[in-house]
Formats: C-alpha cells, structure tokens, sequence
C-alpha cells in the first residue's frame, strides 16, 4: 500500500521510472538504494512497483537485470557464510547450497 502513495508523493511517475532504471544500471539495487527517493522517507520500494516502474517506460529488461543482481547478491552472501560454494570448474557458473545437518 505505501509503495502506491510513494510514487504518488513523489510526483512524476517517468523521473521516478528514470531514477530506478538509473539505480539499477549502477548495481545500486539493495533495499537501502531502491526506496522511495523523498527525503524524509527510509521505505523500500517493493519488486512490483519496480517492475511497474521499468515496464512502464518499455525497459522489461531493466527489471530483469535487477532480479540477476539480486541474485548474484544472494548467492555471494550465501558463499561468504560457508553455506555455498561455487563450482570449481572455470566454464561453470553453478553454485552448491546445502543446509547443515
């Protein structure tokens, strides 16, 4: 529900469309990067307004960029832990997750 008065707050739907693709573009996509641009507002904009947002402007792919980067964030973060690990063959770009015992 908020996400809906946000980009109703902000104003002009094509600049905050500009400013998500553009935040996308620059790997900027954690939830601290993509919330809503005012600045006495710290709320998070969701994966369906983004999507909206760059649908809206006929950039689909922009989105989709965003879910890769949010999974290559995942998937690091889950290496880092020690819960994953990356396959060790240099043409392979598959990562192992377990679950411990």
């Amino acid at each position: 529900m908020h996400d809906i008065y946000a980009v109703v707050l902000v104003g002009c739907v094509e600049c905050l469309s500009g400013f998500i693709c553009s935040k996308i573009e620059s790997h900027e996509v954690s939830e601290t990067d993509l919330k809503c641009p005012r600045m006495d507002c710290v709320f998070p904009l969701s994966h369906a307004t983004l999507r909206g947002l760059t649908e809206g402007l006929d950039r689909p792919e922009v989105y989709e960029k965003f879910l890769t980067f949010c999974t290559d964030q995942y998937l690091q973060a889950a290496i880092e832990s020690g819960g994953a690990m990356r396959c060790p063959n240099d043409t392979c770009d598959y990562v192992f997750q377990w679950r411990p015992e």
